[in-house]
């Protein structure tokens, strides 16, 4: 991994932890061709990563790999980052400005040890003593937040040796500060925020020969089936039986019996990780996530419902109609007719069909139906995956927003900012919550 030292000054793009930002180089630490000047004549370099580090003016030392990008050109991709400073009277005391305990007398501390405060207050924090202001309570603030970077540090070195990417290493760190410590115990407790992980938590386990004695091995592997199904075969639930008969399959090593896995399905719902229903005569298995997903849809829906839109009529709807075919030069049929009237006078409107059955078309003229209804109203259209966001796209063609800009598709996720990974802290809270949101659901979507 290569380091760089640089200085923020602004976040470009921002995604959850994902961020994108310009940073000022500091000290020569970034080689020539990779900088780039701005308007004012000042260098500076395209950061990316999680959890980028954005305090004004603050320097920071960055750990990672170049990159060469299609819109920011040489982009640097950061790992690991760490406060810092430039080696300037300054430098030295906005950093120190950072860190707590300091704070404010940062210009005290620099008056008192000069260019040497930096290593000082590392080594010992007690040498604040004689510096006017600092009490017992400040240098234990100082003495944690050195002791939590050596820890961090520890940790994330621990982790990597598992394997594990640093990024993957500093958000389990976030998670837990001891994870290092349990991992070689259970490494099923990688599982406890993200499923996505129970593959790699079955190869440290298979390695460290712990998979039998793992508490929760099971019940990860069974919610790992279910993600699985989910995000290849695009399944809500499965069915009871055939999920106990495929969840021997993502094991490693040693077998899982069929005993286990149907004692492990019943702990795991018992756990709340999983949801077992009845659905007629079927027995379904649901994963959390996809529970409360449907759960909170139906929220939605039902919110939805209850929205009051304007009562318009055949009488108002048609010439709307009449006046779109003229434009477009093609009529529509009785049944394409009453799906748009429909789709108007009701909230929620569901079109199905064969292919060639006219579905596309009808979701064209209702697009420029509803501009014609409501000029002045903003329309959403949205797909459930990037690719049918990008075939729906064609719909809007020809149509404008309010922004005089060609009217776009969106992912459902996006529209309603769904999480897209599987952060068990976060799903059941958010996804819950979609359906208190208003002003989206006061204009038209189509999906």
């Amino acid at each position: 991994m290569e380091i760089i030292k640089a200085k923020f000054i602004k976040q470009v793009f921002s995604k959850r932890k994902f961020r994108i930002c310009f940073y000022a180089p500091v000290e020569d630490s970034v080689p020539e061709d990779h900088e780039k000047i701005d308007k004012t004549g000042r260098k500076f370099i395209s950061v990316k990563g999680e959890c980028l580090p954005i305090q004004a003016n603050a320097c920071y030392t960055l750990e990672g790999e170049w990159e060469s990008t299609e819109k920011y050109g040489w982009t640097f991709k950061a790992e690991i980052s760490h406060l810092s400073y430039e080696k300037t009277e300054q430098g030295i005391i906005t950093y120190m400005q950072q860190i707590p305990g300091i704070r404010k007398l940062a210009k005290r501390v620099y008056e008192q040890y000069g260019d040497q405060s930096p290593e000082m207050i590392r080594n010992d924090p007690n040498c604040l003593k004689p510096i006017l202001g600092f009490g017992k309570g400040r240098i234990v603030r100082v003495e944690n937040y050195f002791n939590g970077i050596k820890e961090k540090k520890k940790c994330i070195e621990n982790l990597l040796k598992y394997g594990l990417s640093t990024s993957l290493a500093n958000q389990l760190y976030d998670e837990d500060p001891e994870i290092a410590n349990h991992i070689p115990e259970n490494p099923y407790l990688l599982c406890k925020n993200s499923v996505e992980r129970f593959p790699l938590a079955e190869k440290i386990a298979c390695e460290k020969k712990t998979q039998q004695s793992s508490p929760g091995r099971v019940e990860y592997g069974i919610d790992y089936t279910l993600y699985l199904d989910e995000r290849i075969l695009g399944n809500v639930f499965e069915d009871y039986e055939t999920l106990a008969e495929i969840a021997g399959q993502v094991f490693r090593g040693k077998s899982v019996t069929s005993d286990d896995i149907q004692e492990g399905i019943h702990q795991a719902a018992q756990d709340r990780k999983i949801f077992i229903q009845r659905y007629g005569k079927r027995v379904i298995v649901y994963s959390d996530r996809m529970y409360y997903a449907e759960k909170g849809s139906a929220v939605i829906v039902a919110q939805m419902l209850t929205e009051k839109i304007k009562d318009l009529s055949e009488v108002e709807i048609m010439p709307a109609i009449y006046r779109i075919e003229r434009t477009e030069h093609f009529i529509l049929d009785k049944i394409q007719k009453r799906a748009l009237i429909f789709a108007v006078k009701y909230p929620i409107s569901i079109i199905t069909g064969g292919p060639g059955t006219g579905k596309t078309t009808t979701l064209k003229i209702f697009t420029k139906l509803c501009r014609k209804l409501w000029p002045f109203t903003p329309i959403v259209l949205m797909a459930p995956t990037g690719r049918a966001a990008r075939k729906m796209s064609n719909i809007g063609k020809g149509e404008l927003d309010l922004d005089s800009k060609p009217l776009k598709s969106y992912t459902i996720h996006h529209v309603f900012d769904l999480p897209s990974d599987l952060n068990r802290k976060r799903v059941k809270y958010d996804i819950c919550s979609y359906g208190k949101s208003e002003g989206v659901l006061q204009q038209p979507i189509i999906y």
